[in-house]
Order: C-alpha cells, then structure tokens, then sequence
C-alpha cells in the first residue's frame, strides 16, 4: 500500500454547545491537520507508473484549499445551540452549514476530521483518505474515509444500487 501525508494549519474558535465543560465556553485552537491518502497499486493513469508517485502534493492542496481557508479565522457553532443568535450577531458560523452534513452539527475534533477526509475524498476519489485533527499537540482525531462509496452523499449511493 502507497501512502502520502501532508500537513496543514490554521487557527479557528469554536463552542461546544452540548458540551458540560469548558469546551463550552467560546474559545480557539491552533489547529494542524495531517492529512493522508492511500492507495494499493498506483492509479490507472500511466503518469503515475512512469513517476512512481502516488500524486502530486500539490493535488492536495488542491483539494484542501477553499476548505481551510473556510476555516481559518472564522468562529463556528451548533446551530442548536441557545447562545446561537449572539453568536450570529458577531459573524460566526453555523457549522453544519459548512459541512452540510446534518450527522456532524458540532464542530468537534471529530467533526472537523470527518468534514476535512470527506472534502478530499469527493475531490480524489480513487484513494482512500484519513484525516488526523490536532486541537493541542497532545490530543487528536482521526477520520478515514475508505472505499469506492466513502464521501458519497447518501441519494448519489441510492441511485447507485
């Protein structure tokens, strides 16, 4: 199995809304991503056999671009959240607007991961994807996204049966 890894950074807040803790409390991270695609055999391109790569990092960065830019210095909520309006006010962002996935309504490490492996793996769907959040250095989350339906949305799945 072939695999590239490649890391990525940006700083962005976040509240917990049904957290009981002081992830509740309106805060941010520094957060870094490693991002990482794998595939068995090269894909059927003979680019890829003549280069003996994978793919380009640049064709993640590609696909990760708008995405963390989205992120970047932005405040994200759960729409649910009763402090929701006021967190309105201010700019922030309902987060399942961005993901718009109504399973991931809170912008977790787990959330952000998930969002994150599914972004690339509808943009480079022959490999399989796993993404690694870090909100400090010391705690992380992992998503994969693997196989050929991984990343679909569920109707494009429906259609395909």
């Amino acid at each position: 199995m072939y695999q590239i890894a490649k890391e990525y950074h940006w700083c962005m807040g976040h509240a917990l809304a049904f957290h009981d803790g002081k992830c509740y409390r309106p805060h941010g991270h520094n957060y870094r991503a490693i991002v990482t695609v794998r595939c068995p055999a090269f894909p059927d391109q003979p680019e890829h056999y003549d280069s003996n790569m994978l793919m380009e990092f640049a064709e993640l960065d590609d696909a990760l671009k708008e995405v963390i830019e989205a992120l970047d210095h932005n405040f994200f909520y759960n729409a649910r959240d009763p402090r929701g309006k006021s967190f309105h006010k201010v700019g922030a962002i309902p987060w399942h607007t961005l993901t718009d996935d109504p399973l991931n309504h809170e912008p977790t490490a787990e959330g952000i991961a998930k969002y994150l492996a599914l972004k690339v793996k509808r943009k480079l769907p022959d490999v399989d994807v796993a993404v690694e959040v870090f909100e400090t250095p010391k705690c992380s989350a992992i998503y994969s996204a693997i196989g050929p339906n991984a990343g679909k949305p569920a109707e494009e799945m429906e259609r395909n049966q």
